[in-house]
């Protein structure tokens, strides 16, 4: 079954890289305590951890590099490898929106919700750059704005995260070590 949402949840919004599983697989798995190679260690002894529940919400068709669950849990932004981002309502089971415009071919790269709630996404690019979506734009899946992040557009940036306590703050990384901290310029006299 294909499902998709648009802006007010209403549809919309194209699904032909996913669907929404209707039936759910229930399995319990037993917890193991002990560590390969020796006994369970003071910190580990009785901490085991175990598959509750499995259940299926989402399926996509291609594969999926990663996924990030937003803070209030009713979200989940799923990178697929090289077709961009798909951003899922996890409690109506469709689509809100997909994001494109970064490059990600071969690099494992790291996305973050922005904003007091959770009104745009961020991430790197194989291209040096960092890209920002508002949520809720359908009708243009790029991002809002971009910036260089890296000495040359060989550099990816593997990792943007954004600041809970300052919601206008990203924080990215690029594979040359370097760290940058990013905010509108009315703001960087705040932080």
């Amino acid at each position: 079954m294909m499902t998709g949402l648009g802006e007010g949840g209403t549809g919309g919004a194209d699904s032909d890289t996913a669907e929404v599983s209707t039936n759910t697989e229930v399995s319990n798995v037993g917890t193991t305590q002990t560590p390969p190679g020796g006994p369970p260690s003071p910190a580990t002894q009785g901490q085991g951890y175990s598959l509750i529940q499995q259940v299926t919400l989402i399926k996509e068709i291609y594969p999926i590099q990663s996924i990030v669950l937003s803070p209030s849990c009713k979200r989940l932004l799923v990178a697929l490898n090289g077709k961009g981002l798909v951003l899922w309502d996890l409690e109506a089971q469709g689509i809100i929106q997909r994001f494109c415009g970064h490059q990600q071919v071969s690099q494992k790269l790291c996305y973050s919700f922005c904003g007091a709630n959770e009104d745009f996404i961020c991430c790197g690019s194989e291209n040096g750059m960092v890209h920002i979506w508002r949520v809720g734009t359908t009708r243009n899946c790029r991002p809002i704005h971009s910036m260089m992040s890296a000495s040359s557009n060989e550099i990816p940036v593997t990792g943007v995260h954004w600041n809970p306590t300052h919601p206008h703050m990203i924080a990215s990384v690029n594979d040359e070590g370097d760290i940058h901290i990013w905010a509108p310029a009315k703001f960087s006299s705040r932080l």
